[in-house]
């Protein structure tokens, strides 16, 4: 049992293709702008070039040269515990492209969907369980902190140094007082982002257990 619990825990820090520097960092550039970078910063070109949809771009790129990744990242697709939902979401969203005449209620859709399976993909195979929580745990300090400094200055330091395309996202205030947002486009997906970081604050990796005690100052924060 020792044995299976140590090539388990080999297998989940060491990935089969963490040796691959390219798509390594390429994929912790996609995980981390997941959580640090606004979908408003990016470049517009008739179609906004955001961080995330820059990865994506970077990692199809790296899999036409790379047939063999094509083959993996496919295969754990289709074994995904989420496919039959997934499948019937994206079967959704296509016949509501269809009756709406707007291709944008399928692509907006499906690239969500495939930077999801990209993270699972790369946390999985690439980055490793153990340096993800990690990073994870990082960027829930950096933004904890931030979210502090933002209530301080009262306004978005990301919305007003991070827009360069076209958005819809505004400061928000109730009864004159601010509502933090961090990078979220509102101050609600902020809320919910923190309620993930508290979640993976109270996870003990070594142990695999929520210990409350485990991060107490990120807790707090």
């Amino acid at each position: 049992m020792e044995t299976l619990n140590a090539f388990h825990d080999e297998k989940m820090n060491k990935p089969e293709l963490c040796g691959l520097r390219i798509l390594l960092v390429i994929n912790l550039f996609l995980i981390v702008t997941d959580f640090l970078m606004p979908q408003y910063f990016g470049v517009h070109i008739g179609w906004d070039i955001t961080c995330t949809r820059l990865a994506n771009m970077l990692l199809c790129g790296y899999c036409l040269f790379n047939p063999g990744i094509v083959g993996m990242f496919l295969k754990s697709s289709v074994k995904h515990a989420l496919i039959v939902p997934v499948m019937a979401y994206l079967f959704v969203a296509a016949y509501t492209c269809v009756f709406r005449v707007d291709i944008n209620a399928f692509v907006m859709v499906f690239l969500e969907l495939l930077t999801m399976y990209m993270l699972v993909f790369g946390i999985r195979f690439v980055i490793g369980i153990r340096r993800t929580i990690r990073i994870i745990i990082g960027c829930a300090y950096f933004l904890g902190l931030y979210g502090m400094v933002e209530a301080t200055f009262g306004y978005s330091l990301y919305l007003k140094f991070l827009k360069t395309v076209p958005t819809s996202v505004t400061n928000c205030y109730r009864s004159g007082h601010y509502r933090i947002m961090g990078p979220c486009g509102h101050p609600l997906g902020y809320g919910l982002l923190l309620l993930l970081f508290l979640a993976i604050a109270c996870y003990d990796y070594d142990r695999d257990k929520i210990y409350i005690f485990k991060r107490p100052l990120l807790v707090g924060l």
